[in-house]
């Protein structure tokens, strides 16, 4: 490559700087550093495409080269460095983009966390969670949502874990979800919540497409358990109230017929 690029007759930046882009997508980290050292080079053509396509294929050494050039600005094109590299779980990618303050994990309304929960990258998630930037329950809470409808059971504890998450949004969508499509560990998970267990009288009604699943049988059975609880406190309620009615009324409480009154009435004349 060296030896290519003291040919005065070769141009690396050809074909809008392909050489880079293509050496940076396949992790050559030597070639790109090669090439960066050449001023005829420019790596942040097309939106900084070559950072965008080592990010997304967890090239670590590669972007820690790119963001050493002065030239290139990880957050081109909406963040997309670190959306991609999320979305495709290089944990330490987003660690290495996260190190960087130009970077904002926030960006496009969150969708770095979001699309590492849709695809189950639990070690991303946590590691994305963890910087406070990182709002989870935007869009809705939909981020706990799509944990939920994809059974993905360690993401889906760590954002349970957050209290800024809200898993009973959208009628108590994440739980819906997961007995639809027959998750029943997240159910499990789900219910375990008092959130979401309080919210369940007030959902919208399951509908059974196919079969029920143990899923759904689940969520079923806790929607009973909770209309029985919430009939025998009502029931508790209404008789608490009469006693103290009762107890509190002008005469005061009636204890029935005193013992010499009823030896009277029951007298032999």
């Amino acid at each position: 490559m060296a030896l290519l690029l003291a040919d005065p007759r070769n141009d690396p930046a050809a074909y809008c700087n392909q050489a880079v882009r293509v050496a940076a997508q396949r992790g050559h980290d030597k070639v790109v550093a090669l090439l960066l050292a050449d001023p005829r080079v420019d790596p942040s053509v097309w939106n900084c495409a070559p950072l965008c396509r080592a990010a997304s294929n967890g090239h670590d050494a590669v972007v820690a080269l790119l963001l050493a050039d002065p030239r290139v600005h990880p957050a081109c094109d909406t963040n997309t460095p670190i959306r991609w590299a999320a979305a495709c779980g290089h944990d330490t990618t987003v660690a290495l983009l996260l190190a960087d303050p130009r970077v904002d994990p926030s960006a496009a309304d969150n969708e770095a966390v979001r699309e590492a929960v849709l695809f189950g990258h639990d070690a991303t998630v946590a590691r994305l969670l963890a910087d406070p930037r990182v709002n989870p329950a935007a869009d809705s809470n939909e981020a706990v949502q799509l944990a939920a409808e994809h059974g993905h059971i360690k993401t889906l504890t760590h954002l349970l874990a957050d209290p800024r998450v809200d898993p009973t949004t959208e009628g108590n969508l994440a739980v819906r979800s997961a007995a639809r499509w027959g998750y029943d560990t997240a159910v499990a998970l789900l219910l375990t919540d008092s959130r979401v267990r309080g919210a369940l009288m007030t959902m919208a009604p399951l509908r059974v497409i196919y079969f029920p699943s143990p899923a759904l049988i689940r969520l079923q059975a806790a929607i009973a358990d909770e209309r029985r609880w919430r009939r025998r406190r009502a029931l508790a309620l209404v008789r608490e109230q009469r006693r103290a009615a009762r107890d509190h009324a002008p005469h005061g409480p009636w204890r029935g017929p005193s013992s010499s009154a009823a030896a009277g009435r029951c007298r032999v004349r």
